[in-house]
């Protein structure tokens, strides 16, 4: 759906890029400097999105090695999130 990004680019004023629950680009237009040439809107999100897709695969290796790190620290295993106590459905019935 690259239609909606089609002459939005001169009504923009503020622009908010958020990736993994955090603001990485925001504020004024003049402020995001991949915003201020002759680009395109649409290209220059796509780059975004592009880099953050790319970057995925090591930020989660990252976050699952520092929770297990924390586990290590800690001397406990990972909870485990079950319904069913950590049994197979099966034995659940039998607790």
């Amino acid at each position: 759906a690259t239609h909606i990004f089609d002459g939005l680019a001169p009504w923009i004023t503020h622009v908010a890029y958020m990736e993994d629950g955090h603001l990485l680009k925001g504020g004024p237009v003049s402020s995001v400097p991949e915003l201020g040439g002759d680009e395109k809107l649409l290209h220059t999100v796509e780059r975004w999105l592009r880099a953050e897709r790319e970057g995925r695969p090591a930020r989660l290796a990252a976050k699952e090695e520092e929770a297990a790190r924390k586990v290590a620290e800690a001397g406990s295993k990972p909870v485990k999130k079950d319904p069913f106590g950590g049994a197979s459905r099966h034995m659940a019935f039998y607790s």
